[in-house]
């Protein structure tokens, strides 16, 4: 099992709200339907979820608002897929899962258990109901994050648009040797997002890494069979620690 998660800013343009790349979709589209293994995909919220999250942040409203926006992306990432003959089916976070005081309180993945016998279940950033602050937002690492505990995957991709960077230059390793020095330097260009940028991601990633025993690899996912490349060999930078520090 492999979990892929598709950057928000890898298919839409962050600076124009409700922006789609077509060709980056279909590019990327076509590379999932390279692996030869049963997948799990996740997306973020691009120019749609997060310019809509940072808009209503704290409102009542944000809620169904986010939402809304959330599937319109997701209905154009599912239809893509299927387009390249990939059983894709969306599942929405909001719907399966539920939060207390800011805690993940309860999970429902019996519909996306059954479901990878046959088709591809599709999650993406969300909105999730709390029984006492209204809603929490929750990035799609850390969804995925939840379902790893429950389906463990073989390894974790990000296809998003590049490698890790310091300076520019490319991070080729995170792992138990280096995490402190690397982690607070790397570059972040995730302005928009309002789950706090690539750093907040790649703390997930040593997460998910550590918790699973897996490798999770970061990479530039617009070049054509860079996915597979991804599964086959690893791509881009590798993640692979065996606990995560505080920073």
């Amino acid at each position: 099992m492999i979990f892929i998660k598709i950057a928000g800013p890898l298919i839409t343009d962050k600076n124009k709200p409700f922006s789609v790349n077509w060709k980056t979709l279909e590019t990327v589209s076509h590379s999932i339907g390279e692996v030869k293994e049963d997948i799990i995909v996740g997306h973020g919220g691009g120019s749609f979820g997060h310019f809509i999250a940072n808009e209503y942040a704290g409102q009542e409203s944000g809620y169904f608002k986010i939402r809304e926006s959330m599937m319109k992306l997701n209905t154009i990432v599912v239809s893509s897929l299927i387009a390249k003959e990939i059983p894709a089916v969306s599942f929405s976070p909001s719907n399966f899962m539920l939060m207390k005081g800011g805690k993940i309180e309860q999970t429902m993945f019996d519909q996306i258990l059954t479901s990878i016998k046959k088709y591809v279940p599709v999650l993406h950033f969300d909105p999730i109901l709390d029984r006492e602050n209204g809603y929490e937002l929750l990035s799609t690492e850390q969804i995925l994050r939840e379902l790893a505990k429950v389906i463990k995957p073989r390894k974790f991709l990000l296809a998003t648009t590049g490698p890790l960077t310091i300076k520019g230059e490319k991070v080729d390793e995170i792992a138990d040797w280096n995490f402190r020095d690397i982690v607070p330097n790397l570059d972040d260009k995730e302005r928009l997002d309002i789950k706090g940028g690539i750093k907040e991601k790649v703390m997930e990633l040593a997460h998910i890494s550590a918790e699973n025993d897996i490798e999770c690899y970061v990479f530039d996912g617009s070049s054509p069979h860079a996915i597979k490349r991804a599964w086959k060999f690893g791509e881009g930078t590798r993640i692979r620690v065996s606990k995560v520090p505080s920073l």
